[in-house]
C-alpha cells in the first residue's frame, strides 16, 4: 500500500498529534475510494484529514483511541454524497513508536489504511502506514509519501 499525503494533510494531522500530546489524538484520512480499495498493492490518495475526538476514557487516553460509531457511519454517508470516502484511520502513540499495539491490531477494520504518528516529549518523529492482514492476525507496513512523489 501507498498512502500519499499533501503537504497540508500530513502537516494538519501532525500538528493534531503535538497537541493532544500526552494524550492520543485521532481522525479520519479522507479521498476518492480506489477500486483496489483495501488491496495489498493499493495506491491511496488523502485529500484531507479530519480531526475526530477521542472518545476513550479519559484516564487511558495516553494509551488508547476510539471514534464515536455513530459520528463515523454519518461522515461515511456525508462523504459519499461528495464523491469521497473514509481511505483510513489516523493516530498518535504518545512517547511510543509508530509500530502498531496488541489493541490496534484488535479494533483494526479489513481495508483502512492506519497511520500512526509518534510524538515523544511534545515533538512529532516518524509517521508510517498499516494495512490490516487478509488473516487479520497482523498488519503489512506501506509507505508513506508525500503527494505526487515518483514511485518507488
Amino acid at each position: 500500500m501507498r498512502l500519499e499525503l499533501s503537504p497540508a494533510v500530513e502537516a494538519d494531522l501532525r500538528a493534531h498529534a503535538r497537541e493532544a500530546h500526552p494524550q492520543e489524538c485521532c481522525g479520519l484520512l479522507i479521498g476518492i475510494l480506489p477500486d483496489d480499495f483495501g488491496a495489498p498493492q493499493q495506491r491511496l490518495a488523502a485529500e484531507e484529514s479530519l480531526r475526530l475526538d477521542n472518545t476513550w476514557e479519559t484516564e487511558t487516553r495516553g494509551r488508547r483511541y476510539q471514534i464515536d460509531s455513530s459520528v463515523f457511519a454519518r461522515l461515511e454517508r456525508e462523504l459519499a454524497e461528495r464523491g469521497r470516502g473514509v481511505l483510513g484511520v489516523y493516530h498518535s502513540h504518545p512517547n511510543h513508536a509508530a509500530w502498531p499495539s496488541p489493541f490496534d491490531l484488535d479494533h483494526a477494520w479489513p481495508s483502512y489504511a492506519y497511520l500512526i504518528v509518534s510524538v515523544r516529549d511534545g515533538v512529532d518523529r516518524d509517521a508510517r502506514v498499516w494495512l490490516l492482514s487478509a488473516d487479520r492476525n497482523s498488519f503489512v507496513e506501506g509507505s508513506v509519501v508525500q503527494e505526487n512523489a515518483p514511485c518507488p
